[in-house]
């Protein structure tokens, strides 16, 4: 992966400026409770004095003073900025990770066409990506010795892969993930990722400013806001809502993508007073995914069974150590997780990948190329995707993606597509909005 160069961290010690942030909040309804964590009802985050622990009021403040002096009357100041280059290797290995679970369209007219479905259709999606990336095809057309061609579009989430923290080992969390945006004092460490919402801008349909493979790409990332939460079962969480936005090096100023995540931090664990965890574990033989039918309503099912494999390839392209995606005995003794835990970047990945396929027509060209429009349909433009995550989703346990939701509201198209357990109940929920181009046909 291509390296980076970071210009801008603050630490600043002055306090939290009393002044409302000129810029949008992330809507509370996407992380305020969720099916892992709920908020104690009747507890004013705005009152959190008369309420929260020391430990709890110290670090949100220390957190807030931090970053006070970003809050100015001209808006807010990045926290910190990147630049880095969209490298065609890291594209090509990410594209090869995620073809196994939710390949584009194909063109091939003997291996099927747009609109087909079944899971011998989805067998033969997979196998026609993968010899793309990775087999004859690959060979044939200099994928393999050179990665994607530089100049292709990126495929929507593939930011995801770039512009990873840049931590030493030394400086890990006690679980392994990176502490950069951490509250003070070392007690708040637990983190996970609730939910957010990812806005591509007009200027991500302008062909100049689209991310492609080669370009040289900014990130600023934001630190918006954060308060004290009570939780139902008594403890505390820190929520932090950040913005991250992203663009091309040549315009420092206008965004092609804003991604804003609301992180929350709970109480770090102590694995030395942790008992045997009495969460039952997972099978570890592999069940027998021909038996599984999708749960009712699901449109365009598709079965996903994540293996460790999987989950380490994708942390190591996301540079990301955190124990609950690596460690069986962390997730399950010290988390009390069934087992280790597919990340919500990667199914919010697979979700949007999902959508592409199925309501976009997005493919790969015989080269590797991603193309965002299909031949026989106008090219459908992606404006937003508003997602959260409900529970855990686990290595070695099958689980359905597909779409649920179909709404039109004023021009725009709405999707709601989702990831469920075999027995229906929602593991994330995405809603895309989109726009038809009328008369862009490839």
């Amino acid at each position: 992966m291509s390296g980076g160069i970071r210009i801008a961290v603050r630490h600043s010690a002055n306090r939290w400026a009393n002044q409302s942030c000129s810029l949008p909040r992330l809507p509370h309804r996407l992380i305020s409770t969720t099916t892992i964590i709920r908020s104690k009802e009747g507890k004013s985050s705005a009152n959190y004095k008369e309420w929260a622990s020391k430990e709890a009021i110290e670090a949100l403040e220390g957190f807030k003073a931090r970053y006070a002096d970003l809050k100015t009357s001209d808006g807010l100041k990045p926290a910190s900025t990147f630049y880095q280059q969209i490298d065609a290797n890291q594209i090509h290995l990410l594209r090869i990770t995620q073809a196994n679970m939710v390949p584009l369209n194909i063109l091939r007219t003997h291996l099927g066409s747009h609109g087909e479905k079944g899971s011998d259709y989805e067998t033969k999606l997979r196998e026609y990506e993968e010899d793309i990336l990775t087999g004859e095809g690959a060979l044939a057309n200099g994928i393999l010795a050179n990665g994607i061609p530089t100049g292709s579009l990126v495929i929507p989430t593939e930011h995801l892969a770039f512009f990873t923290p840049r931590v030493s080992s030394t400086s890990l969390g006690l679980d392994g993930s990176d502490t950069p945006f951490n509250p003070p004092g070392g007690i708040f460490t637990r983190r996970m990722w609730a939910g957010g919402r990812m806005e591509w801008t007009k200027e991500a349909n302008d062909p100049a400013k689209r991310m492609k493979v080669g370009d040289q790409i900014w990130e600023k990332t934001f630190v918006e806001e954060a308060e004290l939460k009570k939780l139902g079962d008594g403890g505390e969480m820190i929520l932090v809502w950040a913005r991250k936005e992203f663009g091309q090096k040549d315009d420092l100023e206008t965004p092609v993508l804003i991604d804003k995540r609301s992180w929350i931090y709970r109480r770090a664990l102590d694995p030395s007073k942790v008992k045997q965890s009495e969460t039952p574990s997972i099978n570890l033989s592999k069940p027998d995914l021909s038996s599984l039918t999708p749960p009712e309503g699901l449109q365009n099912p598709t079965l996903l069974f994540q293996t460790p494999a999987n989950l380490f390839r994708y942390s190591a392209l996301t540079f990301n150590a955190h124990a609950i995606h690596l460690s069986p005995p962390w997730a399950q003794n010290v988390e009390g997780h069934q087992g280790i835990v597919v990340h919500g970047p990667l199914n919010l990945s697979l979700l949007i990948r999902k959508w592409g396929r199925e309501i976009a027509g997005w493919r790969l060209s015989n080269h590797g190329e991603f193309k965002d429009v299909h031949p026989t349909q106008d090219r459908r433009v992606l404006k937003s995707v508003d997602y959260r995550a409900k529970k855990p989703v686990y290595a070695e346990q099958p689980y359905w993606i597909g779409i649920l939701e179909d709404k039109n509201n004023q021009g725009d198209h709405q999707h709601t597509v989702v990831a469920m357990q075999p027995d229906g109940k929602v593991l994330m929920e995405a809603t895309i909005t989109s726009e038809v181009e009328i008369g862009s046909k490839a």
